[in-house]
């Protein structure tokens, strides 16, 4: 029967670029030849990479994404110009999603696309 061992290294240490750090730790405690296997320098880099990119996902879940930062100032995605007939409005409400403004006049309620300028 073929063990780990018999695969050679090339193939196990693909194999073990697959694991996770947990798993690869404990392989690191089986024998020997897995001991060496997992200490040599390359592959402590890539563990090492692994383990700043997890640090990376978990400041960035707990802290939000970078644009949440008071450090950072916003970027304009897009802009766009409204007509007259909007801007002279007195109650105009962006609705979600950004494309649809609506506007109340007296007697009236309109729906304005933003993107073709035009009522619907």
């Amino acid at each position: 029967m073929l063990t780990l061992e018999d695969l050679g290294e090339d193939i196990t240490v693909l194999l073990l670029s697959l694991c996770d750090i947990d798993t690869v730790l404990l392989m690191s405690r089986v024998n020997q030849f897995f001991r060496q296997l997992t200490m040599r320098k390359q592959h402590c880099i890539l563990y090492v990479k692994v383990s700043s990119e997890l640090i990376a996902l978990v400041k960035r879940t707990v802290l939000g994404p970078a644009t949440w930062s008071p450090d950072t100032s916003p970027t304009l995605a897009e802009e766009v110009s409204l007509p007259d007939a909007l801007l002279a409005a007195e109650d105009l409400q962006l609705l979600l999603g950004s494309r649809y403004v609506l506007l109340v006049r007296e007697n009236d309620i309109e729906l304005w696309n933003i993107c073709s300028k035009t009522p619907l």
